[in-house]
């Protein structure tokens, strides 16, 4: 632990999330890691400041939270993207005291989930809120020295995927909320009232001893992806920060930092204190209800409000669509015949990949009861992508994306890739799968149905630079084509897509432009026959 970083700890941090930030930069191991980590601690100011921002400056508390109950409902993996972008922009545009700011701000979205607060809502959460986060505050030190001393080895490995930053956020608010109930149930509200430490209790502080080993490592990596991404946009390593003013500056202002602590303890213990009178006097919580948990409660109820309205206008529609539909009509048994699939019409046999469609006459029957999913079936490598495929088929499209959109009625990737970009995102309610991103994932399977010879690694990589439609690639130099590849292959989403295969030669690109110009031959010939 270097100086400065010393005197940070000792006098700066007035929270545990100034905490966090601190503590996690010890655990920063590869050499981008510990270049952008000099940055932070050289604008410590700003780091610091920007730690506890959404909770004093913002005040979007239902952006800190993930409740897993809820079908993981809360804003936090969303401004979590946002504000890495934000970092990312700011660290190659040279601006370290923005990007040290954009940083403390991303450590407080990203480990608010892994507290179990953060990850579900009760009544009695709403009493001891606040009064366990300042026992978890004043007894910091003792429960890191617990988890420090435990056997227990915390390894957390961040995903591939563009939406690495959210899956680890949901995972982690996931394993918090397993220790919701403990933590909640067990806190001594009364002693915790007059002695914070005291409120937490030996089974209380083995879990959260776990959980700051979570956040710390957690934050930890999320430092050492940024620095990596940034210099690979960049192609070549950050600078490393001086320390020797940022030291004697934090040394200069640690009297007043002191002080300063110190009036927001007492400040915050009067607060607890009325809490703690006004809960014993009414037994409820209306005039010293936390900012945070009123403000929770508020957009819940439009959220579950919004949910019901939306089931019920579908259950009607549904059922309007099912009146509407016109019966088949019957044989001379009295028997309604089987109506043949396109495919078997064409060629008198059943598609390998083919995917029973409800009738509409189910869909209210599917309205109020559980959605069934099919298996997941997975083409072949070898197999051409088609329309009739099973949206699991498509390219960047998880398995859990994908049921989601089967349930939204999208089964097939023809109709992926036919439906609307903004309803798709609306209709997912998933934050980090946006317009943009269903309108590539588009784009990347109807140039794998179109151009056989395309992977789906090739995709990926032609639509990240720009090349996304048959004729863009028909019509363009070879080699041109080769060089955005390799950029976007450069930049972090284009690492993930790789996935440490070999680079894109110009041979294989020149099959591309080749295939894709058959693809235009073989369109005109069919237009003017």
């Amino acid at each position: 632990m270097n100086a400065l970083h010393s005197i940070l700890r000792r006098t700066h941090c007035r929270s545990t999330h100034h905490l966090f930030a601190i503590d996690a930069i010890e655990l920063v191991q590869t050499d981008a890691g510990k270049r952008l980590a000099s940055w932070l601690l050289r604008y410590h100011h700003q780091y610091l400041a920007g730690a506890t921002d959404p909770d004093r400056r913002m005040r979007d508390f239902q952006n800190h939270i993930i409740h897993v109950e809820d079908g993981y409902w809360g804003g936090a993996p969303r401004v979590a993207h946002q504000w890495y972008n934000r970092m990312q922009r700011r660290l190659m545009q040279g601006r370290f005291a923005d990007a040290a700011q954009a940083a403390g701000i991303l450590s407080h979205y990203f480990t608010d989930p892994m507290h179990p607060l953060h990850t579900g809502q009760t009544k009695r959460e709403a009493l001891v809120h606040r009064p366990l986060e300042r026992s978890v505050y004043q007894s910091y030190d003792e429960i890191r020295q617990r988890w420090i001393d435990d056997d227990l080895r915390i390894v957390f490995q961040l995903g591939d995927g563009p939406d690495w930053l959210g899956t680890a956020m949901l995972h982690g608010a996931r394993y918090a909320h397993q220790k919701f109930a403990l933590l909640v149930n067990s806190y001594r509200f009364d002693e915790g009232i007059e002695d914070p430490p005291a409120g937490l209790d030996g089974p209380s502080r083995v879990a959260l001893a776990e959980l700051f080993g979570l956040a710390i490592t957690g934050w930890a990596r999320v430092i050492e992806r940024a620095a990596a991404d940034v210099e690979s946009v960049m192609r070549h390593p950050l600078p490393m920060a001086r320390y020797a003013q940022p030291t004697a500056l934090a040394l200069l202002r640690s009297p007043f930092r002191l002080w300063r602590a110190h009036a927001e303890s007492k400040r915050e213990q009067r607060k607890i204190s009325a809490l703690a009178h006004e809960y014993r006097s009414t037994g409820r919580l209306v005039e010293h209800l936390p900012a945070e948990v009123d403000i929770k409660q508020r957009v819940i109820e439009v959220y579950k409000s919004e949910q019901l309205y939306r089931a019920d206008r579908d259950r009607r529609a549904a059922a309007k669509l099912a009146r509407l539909q016109p019966q088949p009509p019957e044989n001379q048994d009295g028997q309604i015949p089987d109506a043949p699939t396109e495919l078997q019409s064409a060629t008198g046999t059943e598609s390998t990949y083919q995917v029973d469609t409800p009738t509409h006459a189910a869909a209210g029957d599917a309205a109020s009861g559980p959605t069934i999913l099919p298996f997941a079936t997975h083409l072949p490598a070898s197999t051409r992508l088609a329309g009739e495929h099973p949206i699991y088929s498509a390219p960047s499209i998880s398995d859990v994306t994908a049921n989601k959109l089967y349930g939204l009625g999208i089964r097939t990737v023809s109709e992926f890739v036919s439906a609307d970009p903004s309803s798709v995102a609306n209709r997912l309610h998933t934050y980090w799968i946006d317009r943009e991103m269903i309108a590539r994932w588009q784009v990347q399977s109807s140039l794998m149905c179109q151009i056989g010879a395309l992977r789906e690694v090739d995709v990926q990589l032609l639509s990240g630079a720009g090349f996304c439609t048959v004729n863009q690639i028909a019509l363009s130099d070879a080699r041109l084509i080769h060089s955005e590849v390799l950029r976007y292959a450069l930049t972090s989403a284009g690492r993930r897509y790789s996935r440490g295969q070999a680079a894109v030669t110009i041979d294989a690109v020149k099959c591309w432009v080749d295939a894709a110009r058959r693809v235009l031959t073989q369109t005109d010939a069919h237009r003017r026959a």
